[in-house]
């Protein structure tokens, strides 16, 4: 017997409202599964080669196995049709319905399922690498663009479910698996997320959004499900924020002895960014710390997650070693033009040699114009080069960039810089005129009256 049957596209929401992301319709039908009735268990031997035990899963026992006609290697997951498995049952016929209609290259693929009346069987791809948490606790924390690649494919995949209506509701670790063996943290990881035992399937429209079920893991529960309230499909980007901040840093946000305490903790206490936080940049950070937000209106949807600008790369992140050493250099060349034109501090008759004004432009960049505001031991250059001001973010918790050059007095926002020495501020006036001539001291604005004229 053959499952085959079309969804229409379903957009993705937050409780109450539109999600923001790339709503399109989801033209592609679930791939065909076979569903084979056996007159008995011993008949099973004629189709698959059981090779060896894989482990204990939460319902049932895990083989592998080999097709004999194919001659390829699956994973069988079984389950007894026995009164006290009742609830396992439920629950394995449940993904059976899922899997059924779900296909996406990070979702575990349903191959086949084979029942007969004892057993019920499922036939799955074969995940060799293991449980993505258990090579993190071994090898410890992962770099920021690995972290990347695996949220992209995880919000992804939570995407494309949530626009069909599907909520997992047991988003872990322990139920994302390595297709491939992994052997350094910079490889591919070829994840897949499984286990729908308790993921959902409702209408998106009105009330029905909602579920009430007390159910997931504690330690990557939302709020809304430990506090026992109706909750919605954002149960799982509160989940994933549980889990990038576990791949980030090797430990989760949140850690309680029971699910009260927990929920007292979550209420009581915002994540700890310390440590390996520090060199994730900007973008991650509030990629992040949008998923893991108490109230769920503020908080983000897969929706958009997907187009968040750490994931899209559609904009820069935080500056590190780069503008650091384009600060340092800026500083040296400064310092060499104070020592070439000692003769004359006059900076309305300074003319800067050309071989200065050739290493000024590509720093401040020669298509720029800056406005000089003067005020007494501190100028303030305003829309001074986007190569310089604008890659330095106004919340940066880098001290290296505030301290690499006592030249920088203070960094406030994206589009400003105020520097201490005057020396530079002559220099840039110079480069200013000789490649705009009607840049003159018309361009100087006093910003207080008591501040001097022209002399810098």
């Amino acid at each position: 017997m053959f499952w085959l049957r079309t969804f229409n596209y379903v957009p993705d929401i937050r409780q109450g409202r539109m999600a923001k992301g790339p709503h399109h319709k989801n033209n592609q039908s679930p791939r065909p599964i076979q569903h084979v009735r056996l007159y008995d268990d011993a008949t099973l031997s004629n189709r698959y080669e059981l090779m060896d035990k894989l482990g204990e899963g939460s319902f049932g026992t895990v083989f592998r196995v080999k097709n004999k006609e194919n001659n390829l290697f699956y994973a069988m997951k079984t389950i007894g049709k026995k009164p006290g498995n009742k609830s396992k049952a439920t629950s394995l016929d449940n993904e059976v319905k899922l899997l059924k209609e779900v296909d996406h290259p990070n979702l575990i693929h349903l191959e086949e399922v084979l029942e007969s009346a004892q057993t019920l069987y499922l036939i799955v791809e074969l995940c060799e690498g293991g449980e993505l948490g258990v090579f993190v606790k071994k090898n410890g924390a992962l770099p920021e663009e690995t972290v990347k690649k695996i949220m992209s494919k995880l919000v992804h995949a939570l995407y494309y479910l949530h626009k069909m209506d599907i909520v997992h509701r047991d988003l872990k670790l322990e139920n994302i698996l390595l297709k491939n063996p992994v052997e350094t943290k910079m490889d591919d990881f070829d994840i897949k997320v499984t286990d729908f035992g308790l993921s959902s399937k409702k209408s998106i429209t009105g009330t029905d959004t909602l579920f009430n079920e007390y159910c997931g893991t504690p330690l990557y529960m939302a709020p809304e499900i430990l506090e026992n309230k109706n909750y919605s499909a954002l149960c799982d980007v509160w989940a994933l924020g549980v889990i990038m901040y576990y791949l980030v840093s090797g430990r989760h946000p949140y850690q309680a002895s029971d699910e009260k305490r927990l929920l007292e903790v979550i209420k009581q206490y915002k994540p700890k960014y310390d440590g390996p936080f520090h060199d994730l940049s900007d973008e991650g950070l509030e990629f992040l710390k949008g998923m893991l937000v108490y109230d769920t209106v503020h908080r983000k949807t897969m929706g958009e997650l997907t187009v968040h600008p750490w994931l899209t790369g559609r904009s820069g992140g935080r500056p590190n070693k780069d503008i650091i050493t384009l600060m340092k250099e800026f500083q040296e060349e400064n310092e060499r033009k104070q020592r070439t034109t000692a003769e004359n501090q006059d900076s309305s008759n300074s003319q800067p040699s050309d071989t200065s004004t050739n290493h000024s432009l590509p720093l401040l960049g020669n298509n720029e114009s800056s406005i000089i505001y003067e005020i007494p031991d501190t100028i303030v250059v305003n829309t001074v080069v986007p190569t310089i001001s604008s890659l330095i973010p106004s919340n940066t918790r880098n001290p290296l960039v505030t301290q690499s050059s006592q030249q920088i007095h203070q960094i406030t926002d994206k589009t400003k810089l105020y520097v201490r020495t005057n020396k530079i501020i002559e220099n840039i006036k110079g480069a200013s005129r000789r490649t705009n001539p009607s840049t003159d001291t018309s361009n100087v604005l006093p910003m207080n009256s008591k501040s001097r004229s022209n002399n810098m």
